[in-house]
């Protein structure tokens, strides 16, 4: 399928496909996604969602197209000709460097031989925003799995990158994290005009806070949209299996609420002569 979206700074796949070991994991993926907006990719588990992320960012050997800006894949460059950002799912760094070396390892690039004062007063700037002043100075091996995922993000953007993708970057977080962390990620979208797509299993917090979503199912993209065009009822129940309520919430918006799972029925043999 083919969709897009309108912007000056974009990505586009055209017919993107990935295999591993002898199997297809994506095939057939054409995607337009624009600069300073936040792309959610949602989908079930094993639809591919990683994958995809992992080949949009260069990561993973691909089949197909990606198109940076007019540069592309298939002329044998890169999509690393922009500055990218991408954060694996579940990393985790065993490192005793501190949280404040960690970001200055963000600008590795700029870095050189000596840190710059600047380079210093954006990572300080970085915890300021992230409030990670009570651990910067601690090694990572002392932090807890969503104090290394915050910090991991933040690395992240110290690199400012013109391609940020994320696969599942609130996982660790709490409800308060969670929030604050995608609101800093829509931020920075808008501010830099940055591609940003990130991989999200809440839809919740994927409807509320991303500008598009696309819907991974079968190793395609099923569909790609404003969120409220994409997640409907009928689309989540089928692909996820689930029965949902749907109501309004304060805003206007519609909020699907999972019920319970769909199972299959089970097939027994009629053993009766």
């Amino acid at each position: 399928m083919s969709v897009s979206d309108a912007g000056n700074r974009a990505l586009k796949t055209r017919g993107l496909g990935v295999q591993r070991g002898g199997k297809t994991i994506i095939a057939g993926v054409d995607l337009t996604l624009s600069g300073g907006l936040v792309t959610a990719v949602v989908g079930p588990n094993g639809a591919g969602k990683s994958t995809l992320l992992a080949a949009l960012a260069g990561a993973l050997p691909c089949a197909g197209e990606i198109v940076l800006e007019g540069v592309s894949t298939a002329s044998g460059k890169s999509p690393a000709t922009w500055r990218v950002g991408y954060m694996p799912q579940a990393q985790t760094l065993r490192t005793r460097l501190t949280v404040l070396e960690v970001l200055l390892l963000g600008r590795r690039e700029q870095l050189g031989w000596r840190v710059s004062d600047m380079d210093l007063a954006m990572a300080r700037e970085m915890v300021a925003h992230f409030r990670l002043e009570a651990i910067s100075d601690q090694p990572m091996t002392r932090l807890s799995g969503g104090q290394q995922q915050m910090v991991l993000l933040a690395q992240r953007l110290m690199r400012e990158p013109d391609l940020l993708i994320l696969d599942e970057p609130t996982s660790a977080l709490d409800l308060h994290h969670q929030l604050a962390v995608l609101d800093r990620i829509r931020a920075y979208a808008r501010r830099t005009g940055a591609v940003v797509v990130a991989a999200i299993h809440d839809l919740g917090l994927a409807t509320r806070n991303c500008d598009r979503v696309a819907l991974v199912h079968g190793g395609t993209v099923r569909s790609f949209g404003e969120p409220e065009e994409v997640l409907t009822r009928e689309m989540v129940g089928d692909v996820y299996r689930v029965e949902l309520d749907t109501y309004r919430n304060s805003l206007g918006r519609s909020v699907n609420i999972p019920v319970s799972a769909v199972l299959e029925p089970v097939q027994t043999e009629n053993k009766s002569a």
